[in-house]
């Protein structure tokens, strides 16, 4: 079973030909379209979060640290601008957060199959954001996160 569940993008054209008398040259039209997956359901400001134990050397317990991120929708399209808010707290941890990044990963697998299977995998980053966190003992730090979709380039 394949857990990253690839996708291919595939065009779709719709032609037209026109056939007239005593023209050697056919009249010839060709547009673009666009056939969307089955839809996702639109949700406004939905939240994933997470709440690690943190230690150093392994075993030295330095408390604990939460992240949790809202993004103002889960559907955008590639000229928009995503914008979310990032809250992290740090208030029960003794550990600064020194950096928090933001990226857009694109994951993309390749496999044939026949006499000789093969698979490629490559993961490139296409929009990325890289921003200071917050310090030790610090609750409620939240910056807000703006991905600008149309410099994503395949």
């Amino acid at each position: 079973m394949v857990r990253e569940k690839p996708k291919a993008k595939i065009k779709y054209f719709v032609k037209t030909v026109l056939h007239c008398e005593g023209i050697s040259n056919n009249m010839k039209y060709k547009q673009v379209l666009i056939i969307r997956e089955p839809p996702v359901p639109f949700k406004v400001g939905e939240q994933q979060q997470e709440t690690s134990k943190i230690k150093t050397w392994c075993c030295i317990d330095q408390g604990i640290s939460a992240m949790w991120s809202a993004f103002e929708k889960n559907i955008y399209t590639p000229q928009e601008i995503a914008k979310a808010m990032i809250h992290v707290d740090n208030s029960r941890c003794q550990l600064d957060v020194t950096r928090c990044k933001f990226f857009i990963e694109q994951r993309m697998t390749i496999r044939s199959r026949g006499i000789f299977n093969h698979t490629y995998n490559t993961t490139r980053r296409l929009v990325e954001r890289d921003v200071p966190g917050p310090g030790a003992g610090v609750g409620g730090w939240q910056t807000e996160l703006l991905l600008d979709l149309s410099k994503i380039r395949y």
